[in-house]
């Protein structure tokens, strides 16, 4: 879930070239209605200032149907303790932007 169609472009080229298929959220209420649905999901990455519901509410929200679905935080805010805010929300992992693509592919492949 990215509010930043620079982030997502950059994301979605990379998942593109490793053939891994995706959905992309454009707020909180979506990702959850997308969570909500039967299907694959393997993993979230979610993007804490989304428009309406905040990612953090958002990450709480799916994991009160979703409690196994690992979540990891995007967050452009340079905050040293942003990642303990991540993990007490609820998230399983952080991750600050921007990101390289071996940052990306390690959160992929290790949550």
């Amino acid at each position: 879930m990215e509010d930043d169609n620079n982030d997502y472009f950059f994301a979605k080229s990379l998942l593109d070239f490793a053939g891994i298929d995706h959905l992309w959220a454009e707020n909180g209420t979506n990702a959850i209605e997308i969570c909500k649905k039967d299907n694959p999901i393997k993993r979230v990455f979610m993007d804490i200032r989304l428009p309406g519901i905040d990612g953090y509410e958002t990450t709480k929200r799916i994991k009160s149907f979703r409690k196994d679905l690992p979540i990891v935080a995007l967050t452009a805010y340079a905050l040293s303790d942003e990642k303990h805010i991540s993990l007490s929300k609820g998230c399983n992992d952080y991750m600050s932007k921007p990101f390289t693509c071996d940052e990306f592919f390690i959160k992929i492949y290790s949550v």
